[in-house]
């Protein structure tokens, strides 16, 4: 979530002061919470979701962790996960776990203003939830994370085709015998092509710039040794690729014909 500025007419609404408020109950905002709590800090933490961890109930979709084991996502304070960390579902009990007894307000949607400095020069939280209520806040904490989903561009031709990894099935019996492009090179990528390398025919991989390893690169967010199984099998000279195509929406279609899905570009008829 952005800091955005907010104009609203709230009439009456008197606004509750806190020292601290906390934006998002993932691990960050969770751990930061647990912490002011032990040391007796005035706190209050918004969660829009009905419960904490919301975006492991969903993600990674393969639910599969990018840590290499439990210890690696132990939070502060916390027992280490008494089973394997790398699997999802299981980290998202041991955050609702983290969270209990903390000053949490979920389903609450946090809008975050600077006041004028007029001597305190506080920040401005209007949360709805139940009811606009506004908090008048020393310091302010966005915890939400880096993930925006990457959208396929409305103005591309046959952007309807494609299937988006937020809502694509995850069951490796729907791509049974068949052909499969993935758009992008990241984690994101290569963990969908593994969960689908069993069944599908051919899986290619295209990315506008070079696979970033995180073994390369010392950032988690790359591509994870564990997700890369498809690099070994295009070393090896099977039917599947890595092609990097700096391909954009405005010379680019995706076309449905005689049941099959092309992916037309100039530049990879040019190349290919």
């Amino acid at each position: 979530m952005a800091l955005v500025g907010l104009l609203l007419v709230l009439g009456s609404v008197t606004a509750m002061h806190k020292d601290y408020c906390l934006i998002g109950a993932g691990p960050g905002g969770l751990t930061l919470a647990r912490l002011l709590h032990h040391a007796g800090r005035d706190y209050v933490l918004f969660e829009r979701a009905p419960s904490s961890g919301s975006f492991f109930s969903k993600y990674p979709r393969h639910r599969v962790l990018l840590s290499g084991g439990s210890e690696e996502l132990r939070l502060p304070g916390m027992d280490e996960l008494p089973v394997r960390g790398d699997q999802a579902d299981a980290y998202v009990s041991y955050l609702e776990g983290y969270s209990e007894g903390l000053n949490i307000l979920y389903e609450t949607e946090a809008l975050v203003s600077r006041q004028k400095r007029n001597g305190a020069g506080r920040y401005r939280v209007t949360t709805r939830g139940g009811s606009v209520q506004e908090y008048s806040c020393d310091v302010v904490v966005v915890a939400t994370g880096l993930s925006v989903p990457r959208v396929p561009d409305p103005h591309m031709v046959g952007a309807e085709l494609l299937e988006e990894y937020g809502d694509m099935p995850t069951d490796p019996a729907n791509f049974t015998n068949q052909s499969v492009t993935i758009l992008g090179n990241g984690q994101s990528s290569f963990e969908t092509a593994m969960g689908m390398a069993d069944t599908a025919s051919q899986v290619w991989i295209v990315g506008r710039q070079r696979v970033r390893l995180a073994m390369e690169t010392r950032y988690s967010g790359d591509v994870q040794a564990k997700a890369n199984g498809l690099l070994d099998s295009y070393q090896l000279k099977s039917l599947d690729a890595v092609v990097e195509h700096p391909f954009s929406t405005a010379d680019t279609a995706l076309i449905h014909t005689h049941g099959k899905l092309k992916f037309m570009s100039p530049k990879i008829a040019e190349r290919f």
